[in-house]
């Protein structure tokens, strides 16, 4: 009987619990600013795609990058990390490309740009 119990809690716990977005890439390039933030979402037959342009105070920014989802909530977290040193003198502009396979449905995608929601949509894949 105990073993059952830990079954059924794991279970009830993998169910709800935040997981990795499956198959989740992530690709950016960066230069002085040509444009302001601009984030555009979009799904397909089989993954959602989250591009656009993040701007740092110079280009000299990495960014750190993570993705997760909750049921049909996906989240994508992006950070600005300062790389230090001397740096030209410019606002810095970062466009970026991320992708992660969805299955058919209706999902609510999240973008966070340190920390404030940068944008959010609904969306229909499949």
């Amino acid at each position: 009987m105990k073993n059952l119990s830990a079954i059924l809690l794991a279970a009830v716990l993998v169910s709800g619990c935040v997981q990795p977005l499956e198959d989740f890439a992530f690709a950016s390039k960066s230069g002085c600013a040509a444009g302001e933030e601009n984030i555009e979402i979009e799904g397909n037959i089989s993954e959602v795609i989250v591009s656009g342009i993040i701007t740092t105070p110079t280009p000299c920014y990495d960014l750190k990058v993570s993705g997760e989802k909750s049921g049909n909530e996906a989240v994508i977290k992006i950070e600005t990390v300062s790389k230090g040193g001397v740096c030209i003198q410019c606002v810095g502009g970062h466009d970026f490309y991320s992708s992660f396979k969805s299955g058919n449905g209706t999902y609510t995608v999240k973008v966070f740009v340190n920390g404030r929601l940068a944008k959010q949509q609904e969306i229909i894949t499949g």
